[in-house]
């Protein structure tokens, strides 16, 4: 969604988005617990978070490389499945990335969850 302020187009999230992102501003390189990811899934098992990445990270990457790095700062684990994600825009931490995926084989690797329970 965009606005217009002085002649320019202006981002602006969808709400719903950002009160399903459960980051904290001061914590946006932390890695969550797979605790917190078994409480935050939803009821597909999937889980969005918000990460910063340095362009010099991304650059040179191959698609496969690149959702590796982001799976792996958004929720620990190379094992995030069926991934999506959008820039959200920039701070001083890098480029602000918006990752969803699911979590299910997460928890199911390390233990949290049996894999029926997971759906798989």
């Amino acid at each position: 969604m965009t606005s217009r302020r002085a002649g320019y187009d202006v981002f602006q999230p969808d709400p719903d988005v950002l009160s399903r992102l459960w980051f904290r501003i001061n914590a946006i390189d932390s890695i969550p617990t797979l605790e917190d990811l078994a409480n935050k899934q939803d009821k597909k098992g999937y889980v969005t978070s918000l990460i910063a990445v340095d362009l010099e990270d991304i650059v040179g990457k191959s698609l496969e490389q690149f959702l590796d790095m982001i799976a792996v700062k958004a929720v620990g684990s190379e094992l995030l499945m069926d991934i999506s994600y959008q820039e959200i825009g920039f701070s001083p931490w890098g480029i602000l990335i918006q990752v969803m995926g699911d979590v299910s084989e997460v928890l199911v690797n390390a233990g949290i969850v049996a894999r029926n329970q997971a759906g798989g």
